[in-house]
């Protein structure tokens, strides 16, 4: 997907009321969802190695996706236990497929991190667990009554900015679903969707 048509529709979402907000948040989630799926699942061991537009292989572009969704599952765990601070925001608290616990001081370090591990991975495994964990994402969030609107609006604001370079001021929590839908629909459309 392009960055203007999906920020102008995140930014049609985020200002209607929590309610109907979640309602379209779960409607375009579920195309995102089943497009990303479509086109990880269509990508063959040969594409998936080869060389990514930022120099990666394609696989680790996908193992990229595939971890931030765990670490973002990982985060929806720390809201749904009761941490409504900012600090849900991938921070710390990093936990490997092991159970070791990992805490990065940069982005940019997570990644590289990520990078290492991926590239010794076999591509069937990344892609049955990419598919998976965006799945589960989707059903977590589309499940009535476990992520509520109301446990999204309780959480610590922040005014990140856009691909539109506006900043907008949103729950922490939302943009924890926002950042989902960047991945899988524009930050590596160009890999993912050639």
């Amino acid at each position: 997907m392009e960055e203007l048509p999906f920020i102008t529709e995140i930014r049609q979402i985020f200002q209607q009321p929590p309610e109907l907000r979640q309602q379209s948040m779960i409607s375009f989630h579920q195309k995102v969802c089943e497009n990303y799926c479509k086109a990880v699942s269509s990508i063959t061991s040969e594409q998936a190695a080869q060389t990514s537009s930022d120099g990666r292989q394609i696989m680790q572009v996908i193992g990229h996706i595939m971890e931030w969704d765990r670490f973002t599952l990982i985060c929806f765990g720390q809201l749904l236990s009761g941490v409504k601070s900012r600090k849900i925001l991938w921070k710390n608290g990093y936990v490997d497929r092991a159970g070791e616990p990992y805490n990065f001081g940069s982005l940019d370090a997570f990644n590289a991190f990520q990078a290492e591990r991926q590239i010794l991975m076999p591509w069937q495994e990344i892609q049955a667990n990419a598919i998976g964990i965006a799945k589960t994402l989707l059903s977590l969030l589309s499940t009535p009554g476990i992520i509520t609107p109301q446990l999204l609006e309780e959480t610590e604001p922040i005014s990140p900015e856009l691909y539109d370079h506006k900043r907008i001021e949103i729950p922490c929590g939302w943009f924890l679903w926002y950042v989902i839908l960047d991945h899988q629909a524009v930050e590596h459309s160009r890999d993912l969707y050639r």
